[in-house]
Order: structure tokens, then C-alpha cells, then sequence
């Protein structure tokens, strides 16, 4: 699969940077990783879980899950939002084209969650990706998620 760069939404860094939100790095299980289908069309004005739920993945092994092991990892001026995976399983059969990560619970997400950034799982292309009875793990870029750069 050809993992396309994760786009941040509009209100993502706010919410992020907030002191009255759950913040990246401060070890809870307030951020989760969900799937949406290629039904799915990426606006960087959806802003709330509300605003893709409806695209979720459907398939019956597929559910939401937590997004582990989350850090800012600082490199010289650059500043990057890093996880682990996102491990959806295996054996799974899984078709799914975006990976969304949402600041919420995985097993509880709420219509007014907020949703940080998303990712193309099929950059250039326009299909689903999927497993049949095998891994659906979706491997974190190697300097994370997203970078920020300070000018």
C-alpha cells in the first residue's frame, strides 16, 4: 500500500495544544485510531467524529482502537507527532481506504470528538486497502505522523 503524508484538519493543533483537552503525550487512552471506506470524501473542515462516522468501516472484525504509545519527538527546529502503529488485528479482513486518528476514546467515541489528522492508505489511488483473514496494521511513519517546523 502507498501511505499517503498525514493531513492535519483545521482545528486539530488548538485541541491538541489545549490545557483543557487531553494532550498527545499525557499517557491516557483519550486518542484513537478509526477507518473510513473510499465512500469517504477528505475535507479539512470536518472537525468532529459527527462529520465521518457515517464512512466508518463496517466490516465485522474491523472496530476502533487506541492510539499507543503517543510522544512529540523534537528533531533540531522540527517537532513531530509520533504513535505506534495502528494494529487493527490479525487474522482480519478489513477494507478500509483512510486512517483517522480522533481525540476520544476508542470505546466511546462521542459526535463532538475531535479529529486530528487523516491518512490516504491508498495515496493516488482510489480503492480500499484491505486484508483477508490476515494483519491490517498500518505501520507509523519513521520520524511520525505529523511535523511541525519552527521558521
Amino acid at each position: 500500500m502507498a501511505l499517503g503524508q498525514a493531513q492535519i484538519h483545521d482545528e486539530a493543533l488548538a485541541h491538541l495544544l489545549s490545557n483543557t483537552g487531553a494532550q498527545w503525550d499525557d499517557g491516557t487512552a483519550n486518542f484513537a485510531f478509526i477507518l473510513l471506506d473510499n465512500a469517504y470524501t477528505p475535507s479539512d473542515v470536518h472537525n468532529d467524529y459527527q462529520d465521518v462516522s457515517a464512512n466508518e468501516c463496517a466490516d465485522g472484525d474491523y472496530a476502533a482502537i487506541a492510539c499507543a504509545t503517543r510522544a512529540f519527538v523534537q528533531s533540531g527546529a522540527d517537532t513531530y507527532l509520533d504513535s505506534g502503529d495502528a494494529d487493527f488485528g490479525n487474522p482480519v479482513t478489513i477494507a478500509a481506504r483512510y486512517l483517522m486518528c480522533i481525540q476520544g476514546n476508542s470505546a466511546s467515541l462521542g459526535a463532538t470528538d475531535k479529529i486530528i489528522f487523516r491518512v490516504d492508505l491508498d495515496d493516488g489511488g482510489s480503492a480500499n486497502v484491505s486484508s483477508t483473514s490476515s494483519t491490517f496494521k498500518i505501520t507509523a511513519p519513521t520520524n511520525g505522523w505529523l511535523k511541525f517546523n519552527q521558521a
